[in-house]
């Protein structure tokens, strides 16, 4: 995935962070009697991830970082050992996120690192019930999650560019019909029924010269696009029917041979309410690429232990710009800034691997 971030320019900026390089599927199935099983994948990892900017300074005078970072979030998992470099900080809530910011001044040639340490150990995190049996219908939503519905079921925009678009008429369209033809108000399958119309619609693909997600409605006539393009995508579909959803920006350990890379990532999260998941949301990864049923078993309503939240979207306009750490810096005439964004993994290992099985496509469980 090419990085995609929103950022308020101050006066200058340079940033260059991982690039995606795609979501694959993890396990390969295969049948026994009604049951799915699928090979078995480690679900919980242990590793040192650091995360931050160096801000590389040359020339006479003075200049002040301004940079911002998100702090390592976990749905299933713990995180110790966090470490902030430097340690002279603020903390801030930014769209209902808790970050922390620096705000350095110096004068002449230095280079600056502005990093976060932590140690992560992540376990997978699922929805048992394939049928949502205890989920909220739409209306249960509206008539009791009235302050979510209004956050997270309309249009969010940046620089005047619609990203996230419920009011789309083709997208309403699509929506209405998938609705329909799952003959049923249960929130969790009709964002599943959704979901199965984005895997037999759409092809996850990466844009490595594109620097800036794709317009929904883009993505929409391309039928392709990144992991931000398609999660911005079902986020229309399921607010175009009031069913709350929200974007999710963090990493991806992402293993290539002996090489754990942390990869910029987005994902979902749709509102069922019933006590499922996350307080009533459940994840979604929008970004596989395998046939549509592996892609509910493995991808819809949850999160495996390779992912790591940093940002979660309020519905805001906001979120679009500072989904993304960002840095900026104020320099005087003359003087040259390098900024290079980095994020390294390392001491991984796994602590447990697991076989998913599905029972007749309702149950998930490991076995």
């Amino acid at each position: 995935m090419t990085s995609k971030t929103f950022f308020l320019l101050l006066i200058s900026l340079l940033l260059l962070t991982p690039q995606f390089s795609g979501c694959l599927d993890l396990l390969d199935p295969f049948l026994n009697n009604d049951t799915i099983v699928y090979e078995a994948h480690p679900t919980s990892v242990q590793y040192t991830i650091s995360y931050g900017y160096i801000v590389n300074v040359s020339g006479t005078g003075s200049s002040t970082v301004l940079c911002t970072q998100d702090l390592p979030e976990l749905i299933n998992g713990s995180i110790s050992n966090l470490f902030i470099t430097p340690i002279d900080t603020v903390q801030k809530t930014i769209a209902h996120n808790i970050m922390i910011e620096w705000n350095s001044t110096s004068k002449g040639d230095h280079s600056s690192t502005f990093e976060v340490t932590a140690q992560i150990t992540a376990n997978d995190f699922f929805i048992t019930d394939l049928l949502g049996s205890s989920a909220l219908t739409i209306n249960e939503i509206q008539s009791t999650h009235p302050d979510i519905v209004e956050a997270y079921c309309n249009q969010q925009s940046y620089n005047g560019t619609i990203y996230i678009d419920p009011l789309n008429p083709t997208i309403q369209s699509i929506a209405t019909s998938v609705k329909n033809s799952a003959g049923s108000e249960n929130s969790f399958l009709i964002a599943k029924q959704l979901f199965e119309w984005l895997k037999n619609n759409t092809m996850y693909t990466i844009h490595p010269l594109q620097q800036e997600a794709q317009p929904t409605a883009v993505t929409l006539s391309e039928k392709e696009g990144d992991c931000d393009d398609l999660s911005f995508l079902y986020i229309s579909l399921c607010r175009s029917l009031e069913i709350p959803a929200r974007f999710i920006r963090g990493y991806l350990a992402d293993i290539k041979g002996s090489t754990v890379h942390a990869v910029d990532h987005m994902w979902v999260e749709v509102f069922v309410g019933g006590g499922l998941g996350n307080d009533g949301w459940i994840p979604v990864e929008c970004a596989g690429i395998g046939e549509t049923r592996a892609e509910v078993h493995q991808n819809f309503g949850m999160e495996d232990a390779f992912h790591l939240r940093l940002f979660t979207d309020d519905g805001t306009n906001e979120s679009l710009e500072i989904s993304s750490s960002h840095i900026s810096v104020h320099y005087e005439q003359g003087m040259t800034i390098d900024i290079l964004g980095f994020a390294h993994i390392t001491d991984y290992h796994v602590k447990k691997s697991q076989q998913l099985c599905i029972k007749q496509d309702s149950k998930r469980s490991y076995c």
